[in-house]
């Protein structure tokens, strides 16, 4: 009825608007006289101008216009697959294949394997979601080495495939990208097929439970990498070293982000990839799997800092620690410390032990180390100019006691230091005088001090002499916590009971 009803409303095409006969039948066969409705293949314009709409123009404008029968989703009926690549002319595709776990053998062969070999050539964006309850039948590797191995994807320029599976097996399929630009796997990389992708410069990859030697090889696999993203949800641990083949060297890399290896995983992941000093690398980095094991998140972190000059210490409200360097080239490297807990950034001082050339450091931070550990941080920092730090009263007052240490045959902490902003941190008054004070008696002077108004318990005037500048400024605006929001809702419910 659908059918006849669309046929009485259609006028004669003549002209540029004629349309083949055959396709016609098709649309009208499958589309409407079916009564499977499968219109949700089609792009959401097409969808609109085709079963919505009834004008002949703008049918036919939807008919004539390749660019709007782009969008294919598999498995699809073979008639309007046939349609669908009829009318799409010669542009590039993009095709997404979400297979379930009600996705039958005919399906898989009839409606999926076989129009992906007819347009392998014509694909440009592709995304291919293989359920754990499909993979437990035939894994998506096995699937396309037999229904698209040896087929060149020509025009692909992003891939995207995921697949949630645990079986072990070695990569039987190739798959031949040479202009894949963009690549997206989730999933253990022993069951992806091998992919070859010469000009690939973007790898998105995630997966759990992954060691070093599990990421080298991949890595290894597309050198002209610039932009490397590895979501880890948890460390793997390899309980025995074993040497590792992999080497890769990726001299094109532009940023490298690692979540998460474990201390002594992200180690090795590290002295095994050669990139270049320019590339902005974040690091997360877990506990240590081994109790027993004598490594400390310092241990990976230390030796990497020389080359920068600022060094920015964030305690987060996850209860992890992020350690961010920047140096005057831009570059950034930046590690987030998970391997112990949150407690008085212990590591600090571990840390910049090493050989650095630090500048400027910053503390943000509710507690900060004890007085020792951070003396001794501080004079590992010689060239420390500008120190920042936004913490708790005592914890500010102990910094202070920290730079102004005098020990038999020691120099004071930070000589070169000559901006201190304490802002949006309590303090004492007559401390802080005292601290400077202390610094000009002995010829390390400030210049530049930074404070926010009301946070000293008495007037702040008596500090302006002892330095060139001093900035207040006004209380930045307080965050409320839930627990807060909870608390005064129910307060304000209990008093409205009353």
């Amino acid at each position: 009825m659908a059918a006849q009803s669309e046929g009485t409303c259609r006028a004669p095409s003549t002209g540029a608007h004629s349309r083949d006969t055959s396709l016609l039948q098709a649309e009208d066969t499958f589309i409407y006289s079916s009564g499977l409705f499968n219109v949700w293949h089609l792009s959401w314009v097409i969808r609109i101008l085709i079963i919505w709409t009834r004008s002949t123009r703008w049918r036919n404008v939807a008919i004539g216009s390749a660019d709007l029968w782009t969008d294919v989703s598999l498995p699809m009926h073979p008639k309007l697959f046939s349609l669908i690549e009829a009318r799409s002319g010669n542009r590039p595709l993009d095709v997404d294949v979400p297979i379930g776990d009600d996705c039958d053998e005919r399906s898989l062969d009839e409606r999926i394997g076989e129009p992906l070999r007819k347009v392998a050539n014509r694909i440009s964006n592709l995304s291919i979601f293989w359920s754990g309850e499909r993979s437990r039948l035939q894994s998506v590797d096995d699937f396309l080495r037999s229904h698209v191995s040896g087929c060149e994807f020509t025009m692909l320029e992003t891939f995207d495939l995921s697949e949630c599976s645990y079986q072990e097996q070695g990569k039987t399929c190739l798959l031949v990208m040479p202009a894949l630009k963009k690549l997206v796997l989730e999933g253990d990389p022993e069951t992806k097929p091998r992919i070859q992708a010469s000009a690939l410069t973007d790898l998105h990859f995630s997966w759990t439970t992954m060691t070093s030697r599990d990421l080298l090889p991949l890595l290894a696999e597309f050198p002209h990498l610039e932009h490397c993203h590895i979501v880890n949800e948890t460390s793997g641990y390899e309980t025995m070293v074993k040497p590792t083949p992999w080497s890769p060297s990726l001299n094109n890399l532009r940023s490298l982000s690692v979540c998460a290896l474990c201390i002594t995983e992200m180690i090795h992941f590290f002295a095994h990839i050669t990139i270049p000093f320019s590339a902005c690398v974040m690091a997360e980095v877990e506990r240590e799997r081994e109790v027993d094991d004598d490594v400390s998140f310092a241990d990976f972190l230390g030796p990497r800092i020389a080359t920068f000059d600022e060094m920015r210490i964030k305690e987060e409200r996850r209860g992890t620690t992020t350690y961010a360097f920047t140096s005057r080239s831009g570059t950034i490297l930046r590690a987030i410390d998970r391997t112990s807990d949150p407690t008085d950034l212990i590591s600090f001082s571990s840390i910049v032990s090493y050989n650095n050339s630090l500048s400027l450091i910053e503390l943000n931070a509710k507690a900060l180390p004890s007085l020792s550990h951070l003396t001794n941080a501080l004079r590992s920092c010689p060239l420390v100019t500008h120190i920042g730090v936004h913490t708790q009263k005592a914890d500010f007052a102990r910094l202070l006691d920290a730079l102004q240490s005098e020990e038999p045959e020691k120099s004071i902490p930070c000589p070169r230091l000559d901006s201190l902003d304490c802002s949006e941190t309590e303090f004492n008054r007559s401390r802080l005088q005292s601290f400077l004070e202390f610094r000009n008696s002995n010829g390390l002077a400030l210049r530049k001090l930074k404070t926010t108004r009301g946070f000293s318990d008495s007037s702040v005037d008596a500090l302006t002499p002892l330095i060139d500048e001093h900035q207040q400024v006004d209380a930045q605006p307080r965050r409320i916590s839930l627990a807060e929001v909870l608390a005064r809702h129910s307060a304000r419910t209990q008093a409205a009971d009353i």
